[in-house]
């Protein structure tokens, strides 16, 4: 019995019963149709995409790390392999709050709790100019504070082109989130941790989880 059917038949006994009758029925019918709603939202959202993909942090890196997002950045070069991307983080935080993965070409991904999450060649990793003002702050402190800045930097995988690294750059920014006023709240811990300044593109179908109710 579908929705319709079920209100039809609802209004064609409230002719005859009771109120005690009808307000049973009707309490019978909502939670039915609540069931039915909520269940199809967990078997399927945009297709195949399942809900419980993301139902704990490493559920949801997993996920996300094993998609192909290239159609988002198919204008991008995809030949020349002299892009990286790298994490800013405290050294301390590198054994609490990490998130091990094995990537599809067998690449084994150890994330301590970042910062901030960049993209581009290798100067660029250790370019602590132009950056933002709160990020360039965030950095001269830990400067001052006695660190290296090879200590500050991590690179998670170089070796890639211009294309390759903005998906993975775009993957790892959904995941943990910008703390910079975004509307997206983040697939981590739930609000954004890093510094970046913005989002970059990612599937539609996961703003059903990241936007902020």
């Amino acid at each position: 019995m579908n929705k319709k059917q079920s209100l039809h038949l609802f209004e064609q006994l409230s002719q005859t019963m009771d109120v005690q009758h009808l307000y049973q029925m009707r309490l019978i019918l909502s939670k039915e149709i609540n069931n039915k709603l909520s269940s199809q939202f967990n078997k399927s959202i945009n297709g195949d995409f399942d809900c419980k993909e993301l139902s704990s942090p490493k559920k949801a890196f997993a996920t996300i790390l094993s998609e192909s997002w290239d159609y988002l950045f198919s204008e991008h070069d995809n030949t020349v392999r002299d892009k990286c991307v790298y994490i800013h983080h405290v050294p301390e935080q590198l054994r609490s709050n990490n998130i091990n993965y094995k990537y599809p070409n067998n690449i084994i991904f150890e994330i301590p709790r970042p910062f901030y999450i960049g993209k581009g060649d290798k100067k660029r990793v250790n370019n602590f100019n132009s950056r933002s003002r709160f990020h360039q702050k965030r950095l001269n402190k830990l400067l001052k504070q006695g660190y290296k800045k090879e200590e500050l930097v991590l690179i998670l995988k170089d070796g890639l082109t211009d294309r390759e690294a903005r998906e993975l750059e775009s993957k790892l920014i959904l995941f943990f989130g910008c703390n910079t006023g975004d509307k997206y709240k983040c697939l981590y811990s739930g609000s954004g941790i890093l510094m970046n300044l913005t989002y970059e593109p990612f599937p539609e179908k996961y703003k059903k989880f990241t936007q902020l109710k």
